[in-house]
């Protein structure tokens, strides 16, 4: 899921997103580097994440983005 400039989540701590119980935020994409996510992580512009979740966390996830 790319963040774009007007994304919610974009320069957001990820332990500061609201993330349903069923979502897992396994990866980050920042250019050609590949970051395994903490709570302290912030979500930037052009980052591309990989997430695990169920049908609702996804809807969640695309009124985020």
């Amino acid at each position: 899921m790319p963040i774009f400039n007007d994304s919610l989540i974009a320069n957001q701590q990820v332990k500061n997103i609201k993330w349903t119980a069923q979502t897992l935020l396994i990866n980050i994409q920042r250019g050609e580097h590949q970051l395994v996510p903490n709570g302290d992580t912030i979500i930037q512009v052009g980052d591309t994440l990989q997430v695990s979740t169920n049908q609702a966390g996804y809807q969640q996830l695309q009124q985020y983005l």
